[in-house]
């Protein structure tokens, strides 16, 4: 499995929507939160402390709290005349409709803010929108649109006169997702030169894990080619970086790949030792996708060897992560939904608010 890695989050749209429903705590909650963005002197303070809160919203799933926060700010930004701090909230706005599965409306968004940035000459805001446009698309499966807009996301790096350490990230991450993009096309000389790139830039910046990660997409794409020696020497190189560096997550996802290496050539001693491990650093008080692949890894492995007793134990297992995991994302898609429902009735709003103005327009003209 390749890693994707998508590009830094600013996040937003250039139209003022009125407000979906909130309680009154919760307005009062998300005008105090624009305030305190508003608050900051400068321009790049405001962004940074935007961000964090954009982030935060996202992170508790609440996407109503989330789209009415970025709506009352952005009529602020308008109101202190902030043209690059609306292109920030447009871009904000953008990643939300792509949440929600409205690409159009998040294609819209992104453009949007790359015409704001443009006008202030801010190519490092231009490159963020450009990228985010090649995350929709790739999202929406058009992987030579994809690739198009990563292409252009790198030119606009190049103009950035002011490069600072931390933003090489951005342009190490465009190289990785160019890589994957030619990897998923089967044009494997071409992934691998995206992703040495990447390699060079996460080196410089000692960005352990994610040249951990960049192993893995090396040995995913030997597999693909049959190449098993050189797919296993990156596997195990991403194991050891996960190990010494990484969080559990990434030590269950680095024996997971090993057990996929072993069970893919038809070693499955092998790939029940790595899927032992695998479970051994699960946090099982959480039921995670990371509990979800090492179960059906270990119910499969014992189905092969013909232990019943222990088939059956995993298969319980799994059994519990996914009715958890089904229900979590139910409850998700269900907030996604009527979020949803909300854009579309304000968008059919709207419209219809447009179409009698130009009715008006006509009987004047007449």
């Amino acid at each position: 499995m390749l890693y994707w890695k998508s590009t830094v989050k600013f996040w937003c749209l250039s139209f003022v929507l009125s407000l979906i429903s909130l309680s009154i705590s919760a307005q009062e909650e998300v005008i105090k939160l624009s305030k305190n963005v508003i608050s900051k002197k400068v321009f790049e303070q405001q962004q940074d402390r935007h961000i964090e809160i954009n982030d935060s919203l996202f992170r508790k799933g609440n996407l109503k709290l989330q789209f009415n926060y970025l709506e009352n700010l952005r009529i602020k930004a308008v109101e202190i005349k902030s043209p690059k701090l609306i292109a920030v909230i447009d871009i904000s706005y953008g990643n939300l409709y792509l949440e929600t599965g409205n690409y159009y409306r998040a294609l819209e968004a992104f453009q949007n803010a790359i015409k704001l940035f443009e006008a202030e000459n801010s190519y490092s805001g231009v490159n963020s929108a450009r990228a985010n446009i090649g995350n929709t698309y790739y999202y929406m499966g058009n992987l030579d649109k994809a690739l198009d807009y990563y292409k252009k996301a790198i030119e606009d790096y190049k103009k950035i006169k002011d490069i600072k350490p931390e933003t090489e990230g951005k342009l190490a991450n465009l190289y990785n997702n160019l890589g994957i993009i030619y990897a998923s096309k089967k044009d494997y000389l071409y992934g691998k030169i995206y992703f040495d790139l990447a390699l060079n830039l996460w080196h410089k910046q000692k960005d352990t894990i994610s040249i951990a990660y960049i192993y893995n997409n090396y040995a995913s794409v030997y597999m693909e080619q049959n190449k098993v020696d050189s797919a296993f020497y990156y596997f195990t190189k991403a194991k050891d970086l996960k190990l010494r560096h990484g969080n559990q997550s990434d030590m269950v996802d680095a024996y997971n790949n090993l057990c996929d290496f072993y069970q893919r050539t038809n070693n499955n001693a092998k790939a029940l030792e790595m899927a032992k491990l695998a479970e051994s650093f699960l946090n099982k008080s959480e039921f995670t996708a990371d509990n979800r692949v090492t179960y059906t890894n270990l119910s499969n492995l014992y189905a092969k060897t013909g232990d019943v007793k222990n088939e059956l134990k995993y298969i319980k297992l799994l059994s519990v992560v996914k009715d958890t995991l089904d229900k979590r994302s139910e409850s998700d898609n269900i907030s996604r939904l009527e979020l949803k429902n909300d854009f579309d009735k304000i968008h059919l709003a709207d419209s219809l608010k447009n179409q009698e103005e130009i009715r008006l327009k006509d009987l004047k003209i007449s």
